[in-house]
C-alpha cells in the first residue's frame, strides 16, 4: 500500500472506525432479523473498516515515532547546550599526539566555575600530552567597557586560541580541516584542531594589541 501523509492517515483512521462500527451494527442486525444480505454488507464494511484502521494505524504510529525521535534529538541538543562543557580526552590526545608543540598559557573568566573547570581540563590534557603549559590564571580586571575576555585578545564567548602571529597557511588551516583538505601542522593549528575536535568548536585571534609573545599560545576560556 502507498504511504499516507499524517493528515490523511488521521482522516482514514477516523473514517475506518466509523465504517467498522457501522459494519458491525449491520452484521448484528442481519443476524438478528435473519436478513442475510444486510448481514453480508455489514460484514464487508466491518472488514473494510478493520483494514483501514490497521493501515492508517501503522502510518500514524510511524509519524508518532518520528515526532518522538525528533523530540529526543532536540532534548539532547538542549542538554548539551546547558550542560557543563566536557572535553573528550581520547579525542584531544589523539589529535595532538606527535605534533609540533609550543608553550601555552591558559586564562579563564574569574568567578565563573564552569570556565575554571574547562581551563583545568585543558591544562591537565596538555600536561598529559607533554606540552609546556602554565597553570590556569584568571583574566586580570580590565578598565575597558568591552567584555573581559577581549582584554586579552579573546572572543567574548567560547574558547579562543590567541597567537602572536600566523602565516596565511595557518590562518586557512581550520577552514581546510572542515573541508577535508590538507592543512599545515603547527602548534597553533594543531592545538586549535584538537580543541575543536574534542569540544565541538574553537575560535582563534592573531596579532591583537595584547597578543602573547612569539612562541607562546594563549588559550582563553570564556562563557558559552
Amino acid at each position: 500500500m502507498f504511504e499516507l501523509s499524517e493528515n490523511a492517515a488521521n482522516w482514514v483512521h477516523l473514517a475506518s472506525n466509523v465504517v467498522l462500527v457501522l459494519g458491525a451494527v449491520l452484521a448484528l442486525v442481519g443476524i438478528i432479523v435473519a436478513f442475510w444480505s444486510v448481514g453480508m454488507v455489514g460484514a464487508v464494511l466491518a472488514l473494510a473498516g478493520t483494514i483501514g484502521v490497521f493501515w492508517s494505524g501503522r502510518s500514524r504510529e510511524g509519524f508518532a515515532n518520528a515526532r518522538a525521535s525528533e523530540a529526543e534529538l532536540k532534548l539532547e541538543q538542549l542538554r548539551r547546550q546547558v550542560a557543563p562543557r566536557q572535553i573528550q580526552r581520547e579525542v584531544f590526545l589523539r589529535e595532538i599526539a606527535g605534533q609540533p608543540k609550543a608553550h601555552v598559557a591558559i586564562m579563564y573568566l574569574r568567578d565563573d566555575p564552569e570556565c575554571f573547570d574547562v581551563a583545568q581540563q585543558i591544562w591537565r590534557l596538555l600536561q598529559d600530552a607533554k606540552w609546556q603549559v602554565d597553570a590556569p590564571l584568571p583574566i586580570p580586571a580590565s578598565n575597558t567597557e568591552l567584555p573581559t575576555p577581549m582584554s586579552v585578545d579573546a572572543q567574548p564567548s567560547g574558547v579562543t586560541v590567541v597567537a602572536h602571529s600566523a602565516s596565511t597557511q595557518e590562518s586557512e588551516a581550520m577552514g581546510n580541516v572542515m573541508l577535508g583538505k590538507p592543512w599545515i601542522r603547527t602548534p597553533l593549528t594543531v592545538l586549535s584542531n584538537a580543541l575543536s575536535q574534542s569540544m565541538g568548536g574553537v575560535k582563534q585571534w592573531v596579532g591583537g594589541p595584547n597578543r602573547p609573545s612569539s612562541g607562546t599560545l594563549r588559550v582563553v576560556v570564556a562563557p558559552r
